[in-house]
């Protein structure tokens, strides 16, 4: 069968109802129908219906055209004499507590009949006895008889009349032989008191087993006890029993108000029937009807049910005669129950006879298990399967397509139902037996967030859900959210859609949803144009990194402004010296130049008064021809190296205010104005204010890197995981995230070992404590998110 996923059925809100229902439309009935399943037969044109009845089998009952329908209901309400409803509504029959009054199965009219005969003969009887007319009355009032003390009169048993008449009858005798001889005036005097049941002298002793007459009733009534005590006594008793009679006709007389009439009658109350059966009633016509066993028989014809079994198995059967399984606790299980000896199992994947032959299907059925166990240190359990006796092929049509059964437990098939679908004729152990699931569920049940009250279903609303004054289901919001159809003023009605409400300046909302405002942006497009300046004139680009200028040239491989700055520094201080050498050396050349002129006109043989001798061993002068001519020699000499020098010079001064320009300083080498600059204000020269542009970069990412951690640390603080390590009906989850309102979404494992998104109901037991309430128990993955603002990082 494919594993479909479970809902939780369709809950409607109070007063609420569903239009428009259509009933699902079937070519033949479903086989093996859910309890409670209604359908439409298309080629029977009738509606069916799934019930149970009395003894807890499934029946399918039918519901025939509208004419017939409203034929039975005019039959059921009918009052006609001879074809009333009461003919069509059967009683099982019952015999008074008492043993007085009983009524044989039969119909409700037979029944309503009998006790209305039974009624009217205690009412006759109850007015006979208030009669005064001959033969009624004291006519209808049995007497025991009696004889006298001394055996002179007597009174047979008759009636109270039979006995009055005989006393008159005596009394008038006795009286006739009373004028013949007084002694037979005594004689019958004595007669009549001993029948009076006086003594000879006329004494009055009370009978010690009458019944009403005895001493202690004298007494009880303070009178002396005589005949005319007794007379009394009797009288009082009479008028006892007689408004007893009329008080038990007043009550028939109201019982005989409340009955159901024999000809029909409307039942204002419900009608219990305790254990008696109706024993008749007509073909049902509508669903309302009462139907009875042969027409339920005839509708389930062809289903035979078997009793429940308590699991079914999942995977073939490696030995009939012997199965062991080794779990280490001396138990066997199927389908995650543990068996007991005499518990009922469906094998319907195959079996083995004796775990030499294939597993077959031939071997399918009901069997019953007896469990044996090893001693605990093995820890093994042996089960044995034979065919149950409802289900092992005796008689021959025990076992036909048809028979069906449901599970009681089990992880994958508790509460399942399996029909038998293999075909006719089939013969136990070697007709291949099919089952096929019909039932998913033993029953409706109430699933999370549902409630059912009878025939009612409701949702429970949990966390974050609420109930509209428009009886909708709404979102129940915190003081973050609110639900509005202008975006400003709460709404509960059913335009209304759900919004953020803002408080503060640092957030805004527009078309596309929740962003930045614009101030705050602003903010930032400032901070960073200022930045991307500040690197502009660094030399840097808009990421902060130092661009070389290969058109430089003593900077071309700096990788840094302080590297550049320490390649001019180092170009600077060499050109320096170079020229502090120059220098040294051209005053060193002039010192020389006049002592050597001395020297030369000391050499050149010059008078003090300057006349000239050509040195014959000079450098320059040995053409000459006088000091004009050395001097002309000599200029020309000290001309090429001044030139040089001075070129020299002239080179190291460029190259000096290429540095500075280089490197922003004026030229006369001073740092310019800096004053008005955010980062090296107070810099006086370019190691300062690399240095504090230096520090200044460090401090900005060293805070942009603390604002992004603390966002993340915030983000993170806000999350919670949570894995069951077992499954459970409820599971309990401490997320300490101590929020108002957190958002959870349920995964499900199945039987596939894959989690599922699920819907489950989730209830808030504290700001820290969550519970995952499922039907039934199961693996779960739970993703808890607070629902919190994030502060924003200080500026």
């Amino acid at each position: 069968m494919a594993n479909f996923p479970v809902f939780h059925g369709i809950t409607v809100a109070a007063n609420a109802h569903i239009e428009n229902l259509t009933i699902e439309s079937l070519a033949s009935d479903p086989i093996g129908a859910a309890e409670g399943r209604v359908w439409y037969n298309a080629v029977e044109k009738s509606f069916k219906a799934a019930v149970t009845d009395d003894s807890g089998s499934l029946s399918i009952i039918a519901f025939q055209d509208a004419s017939d329908f409203s034929s039975f209901l005019i039959d059921l309400a009918s009052q006609a004499v001879g074809d009333s409803g009461a003919k069509k509504v059967g009683y099982e029959g019952k015999a008074g507590a008492n043993g007085l009054f009983s009524a044989a199965p039969g119909t409700l009219d037979g029944i309503i009949g009998s006790i209305i005969e039974a009624i009217d003969a205690e009412k006759l009887l109850s007015k006979d006895l208030e009669s005064s007319d001959a033969g009624k009355g004291v006519n209808a009032i049995g007497y025991e008889g009696k004889a006298g003390q001394n055996n002179k009169f007597s009174v047979v048993p008759g009636t109270v009349k039979s006995a009055l008449d005989m006393m008159i009858d005596q009394i008038d005798a006795n009286s006739e032989a009373s004028s013949v001889s007084s002694q037979g005036i005594q004689d019958e005097l004595d007669n009549t008191q001993s029948a009076a049941g006086l003594s000879a002298t006329g004494d009055y002793s009370a009978p010690a087993t009458s019944n009403y007459l005895k001493q202690s009733d004298f007494v009880a009534k303070s009178k002396t006890a005589s005949l005319a005590s007794a007379d009394e006594l009797l009288d009082a008793q009479i008028k006892t029993l007689s408004d007893q009679v009329t008080s038990n006709s007043s009550d028939v007389t109201s019982a005989l108000a409340t009955v159901v009439k024999k000809a029909g009658d409307t039942m204002s109350g419900p009608l219990n029937m305790g254990s008696n059966p109706i024993l008749s009633t007509a073909v049902p016509t509508d669903p309302a009807h009462l139907v009875n066993l042969k027409y339920i028989d005839g509708m389930r014809a062809g289903l035979d049910v078997k009793d429940s079994v308590r699991v079914a198995t999942s995977a073939e059967i490696t030995n009939l005669t012997g199965d062991t399984q080794a779990n280490g606790d001396n138990t066997y299980s199927i389908d995650g129950v543990v068996l007991k000896s005499g518990d009922r199992v469906l094998i319907k994947d195959g079996a083995s006879i004796d775990g030499i032959e294939a597993a077959t299907f031939t071997n399918n059925g009901i069997y019953t298990v007896d469990i044996t166990t090893d001693s605990p240190d093995v820890g093994s359990a042996t089960a044995i399967f034979t065919r149950a006796e409802d289900a092992d092929g005796s008689p021959v049509s025990e076992v036909t397509n048809g028979m069906h059964t449901f599970i009681e437990e089990g992880q994958k098939y508790a509460n399942a139902g399996f029909v038998l679908s293999t075909p006719n004729p089939i013969t136990v152990n070697t007709t291949e037996l099919t089952f096929a699931q019909f039932s998913g569920a033993g029953q409706l049940t109430a699933g999370a967030g549902i409630q059912k009250d009878g025939n009612n279903i409701y949702l429970n609303f949990g966390a974050g859900v609420k109930e509209s004054p428009l009886d909708e289901i709404g979102i129940d919001v915190g003081a973050g959210l609110f639900t509005t159809e202008d975006g400003t003023t709460s709404s509960d009605a059913t335009a209304a859609k759900l919004e953020i409400k803002l408080d503060g300046t640092t957030l805004s909302k527009g078309p596309d949803g929740l962003k930045v405002s614009q101030s705050f942006t602003d903010k930032i497009t400032t901070l960073q144009a200022e930045l991307d300046l500040s690197q502009t004139s660094s030399g840097l680009d808009n990421s902060g990194n130092y661009i070389a200028d290969s058109s430089a040239h003593y900077i071309k491989s700096a990788v840094s402004l302080h590297n550049a700055t320490q390649q001019l520094d180092a170009q600077v201080k060499s050109t320096s010296d170079k020229i502090d050498s120059e220098v040294v050396k051209v005053n060193d050349a002039i010192t020389t130049v006049s002592d050597e002129l001395s020297t030369t006109q000391a050499g050149a043989g010059l008078s003090t008064n300057g006349n000239y001798e050509t040195p014959v061993t000079a450098n320059y002068l040995t053409a000459s021809t006088s000091l004009h001519d050395a001097t002309i020699e000599l200029d020309k000499q000290l001309k090429g190296v001044a030139d040089t020098a001075a070129q020299e010079i002239t080179d190291r001064e460029s190259a000096d205010s290429a540095i500075k320009l280089g490197a922003g300083l004026l030229a006369n080498g001073n740092m310019p104005d800096v004053s008005a600059a955010k980062y090296i204000a107070s810099a006086t020269n370019m190691f300062d204010a690399v240095t504090s542009l230096d520090q200044s970069l460090d401090q900005n990412i060293t805070r942009v890197n603390t604002d992004i951690s603390s966002v993340v640390t915030q983000l993170n603080a806000q999350k919670h995981a949570f894995q069951s390590d077992q499954p459970n009906l409820e599971h309990r989850i401490q997320h300490n995230l101590g929020a108002a309102m957190v958002d959870v979404t349920v995964w499900v494992k199945r039987s596939d070992d894959k989690f599922y998104n699920d819907i489950a109901l989730v209830k808030e037991e504290t700001n820290n404590e969550i519970v995952v309430y499922l039907s039934e128990a199961a693996h779960v993955k739970v993703a808890i998110e607070a629902i919190a603002d994030i502060n924003t990082p200080a500026a």
